[in-house]
């Protein structure tokens, strides 16, 4: 997972030969990436994606992240996303220069009351224009945007909810177009993300990285201390809400951002959730 700034020449070529996938950051055109990112990042980001694809067979997975934002043109941050995949069809043609390219959309995560989170109106929208461009796209709908979820496919008018697995992780997609929908959520097996910081500190998913110097509060090991495997075996599924069990969005939720209930109000509830009580 790179920004893609220094990877060009001799690094690029050394990494070539242990890395076959690249996640490469690139939030929009120039406009809303250098907006984003600093002045002049777009071009020298867009220079070196074009060097590994034509120096290297690496694959390549432009990550572009979605904020509630308008850039100085006026136009939404997260609909720049869609032009950026309309360069990338025409660059690339619809198949990603033999799926050697594709574009992932991570949905900006923050605080619940942070204004820069996109809502089911926005996702919707831009799901909608991905789906008409010819170029294989995906929209991350991770545990904070789960909940939100069932209001994108109602507003986009889906009526039935075929899921497909993808191969590798098993975890379920659903296609819409030529876009897909990742839904972490909904993995028939409970899965258990840990992050382990650089000073040894063990985390709970990724969400104490928005917290600064509050995370070590959330702290629930220490590698200096503590064995990794005995951390993973004694920690237990935190358990679903009562409300969760009887609410109607819960077959394309799977019960919400409950790590962030933790975090936010010490209570295993998904704390961006208007249902949970």
């Amino acid at each position: 997972m790179t920004n893609g700034l220094k990877l060009k020449g001799a690094l690029l070529e050394e990494l070539a030969d242990n890395v076959n996938y690249f996640d490469i950051s690139l939030d929009g055109t120039k406009e809303a990436h250098d907006w984003m990112r600093g002045p002049g990042r777009f071009e020298r980001t867009w220079d070196n994606i074009k060097e590994v694809l034509t120096t290297t067979q690496c694959n390549i997975g432009v990550i572009s992240t979605a904020v509630k934002a308008r850039l100085q043109n006026g136009q939404p941050q997260f609909m720049n996303i869609a032009d950026l995949a309309q360069i990338l069809a025409i660059e690339y043609g619809k198949s990603g220069k033999n799926h050697q390219i594709s574009l992932s959309v991570s949905l900006y995560y923050g605080r619940p009351d942070d204004h820069m989170l996109v809502g089911a109106e926005e996702i919707a929208s831009l799901a909608l224009c991905l789906s008409e461009i010819d170029f294989p796209s995906r929209l991350l709908v991770t545990a904070n945007y789960s909940s939100v979820f069932p209001e994108v496919v109602r507003k986009l008018g889906i009526k039935e909810y075929p899921m497909e697995f993808d191969l590798e992780t098993g975890i379920p997609v659903m296609r819409f177009g030529n876009t897909s929908f990742i839904l972490f959520n909904l993995v028939k097996t409970p899965q258990l993300g840990l992050r382990i910081a650089n000073n040894g500190g063990v985390y709970l998913g990724c969400n104490h990285l928005v917290l600064g110097d509050d995370a070590e509060l959330f702290k629930i090991a220490d590698l200096n201390h503590d064995d990794l495997q005995e951390i993973v075996i004694q920690l237990q599924m935190m358990e679903l809400p009562s409300d969760c069990q009887r609410c109607s969005d819960f077959t394309l939720c799977g019960g919400g951002d409950r790590i962030s209930g933790v975090y936010f109000n010490d209570r295993s509830a998904d704390p961006f959730c208007l249902h949970v009580h």
